[in-house]
């Protein structure tokens, strides 16, 4: 497949123009707009292996600030998109976060960097301690995925550490059109910056963060 001809279109669906950017770059600018997080393919590893689960995740950025998010998942055939102050979409349909607060009825999300590891033995501990303490703790393999999922009220959560901002650029957009927070693992707002996200729906935070100051020192 054809994967930056399905960019085109994805770009076309939601009324985008600009020049395309190859898998995993971010330096596109122009004037104050930028194309942050073209992502030809979001889980490559999943499509080498034949796991189902990958992604088309696309950011649009005006001043430093996201507009138009996109993350279409090719094989179910799932367009998940989002603009500034007009909300969040699965195929057209208005989506939100789910209004689950109690941890203990929640599904979250994770996933595992590919390097780093030198954090990996207290980040099993926050695995671990969340996984008694919630309904059930998934990892899909794409990030953007296990983002559009939490906007859509699938997923109650998702983190992980060590992600690039094409990785989680357009999904953390969609959460947050949806009605759902998006912050770092001590609660900033940096989540581009150090390379850790929380996503939820908003209502399980001090839950989730707390679990994570006893766990992981980002």
């Amino acid at each position: 497949m054809d994967y930056e001809l399905l960019c085109a279109k994805v770009i076309a669906t939601t009324r985008l123009t600009g020049n395309f950017i190859r898998k995993e770059s971010i330096n596109f600018s122009s004037s104050s707009i930028e194309l942050k997080g073209l992502n030809d393919l979001v889980s490559y590893v999943d499509k080498i292996h034949g796991i189902p689960t990958y992604a088309i995740s696309i950011a649009l950025y005006e001043h430093g600030k996201p507009i138009i998010g996109v993350v279409y998942e090719i094989n179910r055939s799932e367009m998940f998109s989002a603009y500034k102050g007009g909300g969040a979409f699965l195929n057209g349909k208005p989506i939100h976060v789910s209004k689950r607060a109690a941890l203990s009825e929640c599904l979250l999300a994770t996933g595992f960097p590919y390097y780093q590891f030198d954090k990996q033995a207290q980040y099993m501990k926050l695995f671990a301690s969340l996984m008694q303490q919630c309904h059930g703790l998934r990892r899909i393999g794409s990030a953007a995925v296990d983002l559009a999922y939490v906007a859509c009220g699938r997923f109650d959560a998702f983190f992980e550490y060590n992600l690039n901002s094409w990785d989680v650029a357009a999904g953390a957009f969609l959460v947050q059109e949806a009605g759902g927070s998006v912050m770092n693992f001590t609660g900033g707002d940096e989540f581009l910056q150090t390379r850790e996200i929380l996503a939820s729906n908003g209502l399980i935070n001090t839950e989730v963060l707390a679990t994570m100051q006893d766990h992981f020192n980002s």
